[in-house]
């Protein structure tokens, strides 16, 4: 199976500096190429820093392009734009996209979005873009790619977006990294050591845990409201996050 992640990390965009930001960038890189994560080659792990419109294309056509499961990260600001129908916006060095162009084409993807949804309006540009079960099983000691890649084919194609926020809320920001990076990690630390009978926590099962860590660590460090949302958790069979081998 060809797997592909992309971390987009912008940490100084036209709002502001993130401070957090580049921590999600070497956070994410050692949790994925982790056993726990999943043993990602580096090669198969791109980071872009403060990313243009047109790096966003160029990831897709050249790294990103025929691969089988894409897992793309994208952590800055970002707005809900009330002048496109209510789409998630993302701030680039150069420009605001919908949260589309992220997009990959490959049939199976996880999207995470590590960025504020407050309500804006935003023109957006005629540029090209790409118009229940927490935990389970798999039999056999394996190396946890193994486990991870297996896991991934037996889930069927789609998309599935993780939101660290609902409309018109902002995501805490902190010098770690953001908030619900960090509690979607604690999330999979948690499962590794506390969760003895299975071995695969899905990406739903991390999104409802690092929901509650967020909650409990973390929103008491924030002067905003922060209520991470996912689309398409219903799915019959979801995308592993975290493995690990019995």
């Amino acid at each position: 199976m060809k797997r592909r992640a992309v971390i987009f990390y912008c940490d100084n965009t036209r709002s502001g500096k993130l401070t957090g930001a580049m921590r999600d960038n070497q956070n994410y890189r050692s949790f994925l190429m982790s056993s726990l994560g999943g043993e990602w080659h580096p090669a198969e792990i791109l980071s872009v820093r403060n990313p243009t419109a047109w790096d966003v294309q160029r990831v897709q056509s050249e790294f990103l392009f025929d691969a089988d499961y894409t897992n793309v990260i994208y952590s800055g600001h970002g707005a809900t734009n009330m002048a496109d129908n209510r789409r998630q916006y993302l701030e680039l060095a150069d420009d605001d996209v919908p949260f589309n162009w992220l997009d990959t084409g490959a049939q199976r993807q996880t999207l995470i979005l590590d960025t504020c949804r407050n309500y804006t309006t935003i023109i957006p540009r005629d540029l090209q873009g790409f118009d229940e079960d927490h935990y389970y099983g798999f039999l056999g000691k394996d190396s946890t790619r193994r486990i991870f890649d297996n896991a991934v084919l037996k889930s069927p194609p789609g998309y599935s977006i993780m939101y660290s926020a609902s409309p018109n809320q902002s995501s805490l920001d902190i010098s770690e990294g953001g908030a619900y990076s960090l509690s979607l990690m604690k999330g999979a630390l948690r499962f590794r050591d506390c969760v003895p009978n299975f071995n695969i926590m899905n990406i739903k099962g991390a999104h409802l845990r690092g929901s509650e860590f967020l909650k409990r660590d973390f929103q008491k460090r924030s002067p905003f409201t922060q209520t991470p949302v996912m689309y398409r958790k219903n799915r019959l069979i979801q995308y592993p996050f975290a493995v690990k081998a019995f």
